[in-house]
């Protein structure tokens, strides 16, 4: 697609303005970070080198907020001139890829810029062009709307509108992107009021979400594995009512990690997504001939490992599949039992170790409430959101988890033998998850 430099630069043409762009790519890793130049002059104007220079920016557009606030950009910057307009939506970088967890902080990224620049505008310009167009992409051209409406850009609403035309790719929606981003600056209100499906989500109650989640596990599994997920957190519940220091923080977190590890995200479980029929109606409306999709899959008894990376190498399997997928998703009651083919595996079985686990630091847990340790106990409680990824990428976060558990534990065994976990004092938790 081409870049909206290029399309700026093509409006500055039309206008009978000089351009110049220069797109830096990041090389340290494929698909890196992309900073795009653009400078414009009057057409007896040369323009002398088309990088920006330092402290000379007149408009950022951020479309990348944790570019936008790296070394580079902040030193193109200067607090009398620059006008930013930026989208506030943060995207997963490559340490949520690698670690499962984001530790940038959007709102330290927001006064960075605030500091950098003479003024800054913000909004969720990444959510709203995927509602409103389906694509995050369009983000680029609202940022270019928002600029142009606050009297940013030195090119007229004609030139840039030709220059969509000229370039050919998605015009109808580029235009309307355009006319979005306009709108966010001129009246925001009007927009953000009228955008389907854009309503706060409030967090649920406690039952609410207990409720939620047995109803996810009775589709997961069946009504009966349901109603040993509800049996235990009912008895998490009750202790933390009867012993707990209030606000109900361990109930709430054995609720989100037991069922963490109660609905691994098995074969079964992806096959029984993909046969959905909200799964089906949207690619019925996404894609004019569904027939000719492939899905990239890696079957833990056909794929081999890949030597380039060390993980499962991925194949490419035709709209067959889903018809195995349905049969597959019907098939989920043999999940962890003898006649579960996937069960046999060494992912499987760590799986089912690590519930086990699990019950046993319940029993702890319960055992040790009145002892003052609430916020240890949560934190034992807490272990399993450390779990993330698939295949050798949850390997090691298990790794991971086990160590951080072992530290907890070491902290309560510091304090006297009622805290060892060897002679499985409660065994009714291990047998309810069985």
């Amino acid at each position: 697609m081409t870049t909206i430099a290029a399309v700026l630069a093509m409006a500055a043409h039309v206008d009978g303005v000089n351009a110049s762009t220069l797109d830096m790519t990041g090389l340290a890793q494929k698909g890196g970070p992309v900073t795009s130049h653009i400078r414009f002059a009057a057409r007896d104007t040369a323009i002398e080198g088309p990088r920006v220079p330092t402290a000379a920016l007149d408009v950022l557009l951020a479309s990348d907020m944790v570019v936008s606030c790296g070394a580079e950009a902040l030193a193109l910057m200067n607090g009398e001139r620059t006008r930013a307009f930026a989208n506030g939506t943060v995207a997963p970088t490559a340490e949520f890829a690698i670690r499962q967890t984001q530790s940038i902080d959007e709102a330290q990224m927001v006064r960075t810029l605030e500091q950098a620049a003479r003024d800054l505008q913000v909004r969720d310009v990444a959510g709203i062009a995927e509602t409103l167009f389906g694509d995050t992409l369009y983000s680029n051209m609202m940022l270019v709307g928002m600029a142009f409406q606050a009297g940013s850009l030195p090119l007229s609403l004609s030139a840039i509108e030709a220059a969509i035309h000229l370039n050919g790719v998605a015009i109808d929606a580029n235009l309307k992107a355009l006319a979005a981003g306009r709108i966010l600056v001129a009246n925001p209100k009007a927009l953000l009021d009228v955008l389907p499906g854009r309503t706060t989500v409030q967090p649920m109650e406690l039952d609410e979400r207990i409720a939620f989640l047995a109803d996810e596990l009775t589709r997961y599994h069946d009504a009966k594995y349901a109603a040993r997920y509800r049996d235990l957190v009912e008895r998490v519940r009750e202790a933390d009512s009867a012993r707990g220091v209030g606000g109900m923080r361990l109930t709430r977190t054995v609720v989100e990690n037991l069922y963490r590890l109660m609905a691994v995200k098995d074969e079964y479980e992806v096959a029984r997504l993909y046969s959905e029929p909200e799964f089906r109606e949207k690619l019925l409306a996404t894609f004019a001939d569904p027939k000719t999709l492939k899905v990239m899959l890696a079957p833990p008894l056909l794929s081999r490992t890949d030597p380039a990376t060390g993980r499962p190498k991925k194949r490419a399997f035709g709209p067959w599949i889903f018809s195995a997928f349905a049969l597959l998703a019907a098939s989920r009651r043999l999940r962890g039992t003898v006649f579960d083919p996937f069960g046999y595996t060494a992912e499987r079985k760590a799986e089912r170790a690590l519930l086990a686990r699990y019950m046993d630091d319940l029993a702890l847990i319960l055992n040790q409430l009145e002892e003052g340790n609430y916020g240890l106990l949560v934190e034992l409680a807490r272990v399993p959101d450390m779990i993330r990824g698939f295949g050798p990428v949850k390997e090691a976060s298990m790794v991971r988890a086990h160590e951080k558990r072992a530290q907890l534990l070491g902290r309560f065994n510091a304090g006297g033998p009622a805290t060892n976990l060897d002679d499985d004092s409660d065994g009714h938790f291990r047998e309810a998850a069985e």
